[in-house]
């Protein structure tokens, strides 16, 4: 055989096994595509989740928000902190403890005053409304009297002051009232004469002090002296500012008289206090709070007491997580939405053509 026709032959050769090899591999895959998946190889591909949902079997669940966990059904659960000290779960945040007893010292450990407004009355704490009130006996609450008036046992009375018996002469209350003078009732020297201040009986002015210019002994330059009034025959010296003498008592002056019955009077409210008063609740130093009648260490920040275990301070839920006691914090929860595949699903990339419920390249 000559040369060009083996070498003829020999390409021939390569073409015949290059098309078996290519339709062999063509009816493998296809088998194995068909062994797969039988009714994509014939009919179609499935349909898919939409974006924000995941298949479990025939269902499209809603994801999760970022932070949160599915349980595998309808429920998500908020992600604890990344720095909680206790353990974890998928629905739970266990409590992280750390010991903190009330100690041995009872100079630290029992309360002594009044928190807050309240105030101490025979070793109990009242709260009062305001200012305008005060703790007049166990259990009792008092207003307080006008001003101008004073408490008498339970009864306000008009306020008065005495300024003396009345003097037969005007010299007399003069000299009663101004020092300096020659002994007549005449002021040496009117303009600068002192006499003493205050209500009646007066102190006695010092010589020296007064030719100094000084005052002492509670005395004033003669001008500031109220002077004298007449008053059925008898002199007295003027009520001050805003005090008026009381017309069958002229020795008496009285705030606010006017001219109404001697010892004008008003009962002040009295009630039961509201709330009633307590045993001391202040503890003796700032780094102690009460729990159940003890003074105990404030615990460390993030962490507090309870009632379950007061010996132990306990990390304080996040917000949001609800505070079950022993069982630690509720994580929140929330619910998604279960839709069918074929009412939410759609076509994957690689077969975009929907017919039905399956997807086709075209």
């Amino acid at each position: 055989m000559s040369s060009p026709l083996i070498i003829i032959s020999v390409v021939i050769c390569f073409i015949i096994l290059a098309v078996a090899g290519f339709v062999g591999y063509s009816i493998y895959s296809g088998v194995t595509g068909f062994l797969s998946n039988p009714l994509a190889a014939v009919l179609g591909k499935g349909l898919i989740c939409p974006p924000g949902r995941e298949q479990r079997g025939l269902l499209c669940y809603e994801k999760c928000p970022d932070g949160w966990r599915s349980d595998g059904t309808h429920t998500c659960y908020q992600d604890g902190p990344k720095d909680w000290k206790g353990k974890s779960t998928l629905t739970h945040l266990q409590h992280h403890t750390i010991y903190s007893s009330v100690g041995a010292d009872p100079k630290k450990s029992i309360p002594t005053g009044c928190a807050g407004n309240k105030v101490n009355y025979l070793g109990l704490c009242y709260e009062l409304p305001d200012d305008n009130w005060f703790v007049s006996s166990a259990g009792l609450i008092r207003e307080k009297c006008k001003k101008g008036y004073r408490d008498v046992a339970g009864v306000c009375w008009k306020e008065k002051y005495g300024v003396g018996v009345g003097t037969a002469d005007k010299k007399g209350c003069w000299n009663r009232n101004n020092c300096g003078n020659n002994g007549d009732g005449v002021a040496s020297n009117p303009d600068n004469q002192w006499r003493c201040k205050g209500s009646f009986p007066y102190g006695d002015c010092d010589p020296k002090d007064k030719a100094e210019g000084k005052e002492n002994n509670g005395c004033g330059s003669l001008k500031d002296w109220q002077g004298c009034d007449s008053v059925a025959g008898l002199w007295y010296p003027k009520c001050k500012p805003g005090w008026t003498r009381i017309h069958s008592e002229p020795y008496n002056c009285q705030y606010g008289y006017d001219g109404s019955i001697i010892g004008a009077s008003y009962v002040p409210t009295t009630k039961p206090a509201r709330p009633p008063g307590v045993f001391p609740d202040k503890c003796p130093t700032d780094d102690r709070e009460l729990h159940n009648r003890l003074c105990y260490p404030k615990c460390p920040a993030g962490y507090e007491r309870t009632g379950g275990n007061i010996e132990m301070c306990q990390t304080i839920c996040p917000p949001g997580f609800k505070n079950i006691g022993i069982g630690g914090c509720e994580k929140p929860r929330k619910m998604v939405n279960a839709k069918g595949i074929t009412e939410v699903g759609v076509c994957p990339k690689d077969a975009p053509v929907r017919k039905g419920d399956l997807c086709h390249k075209s």
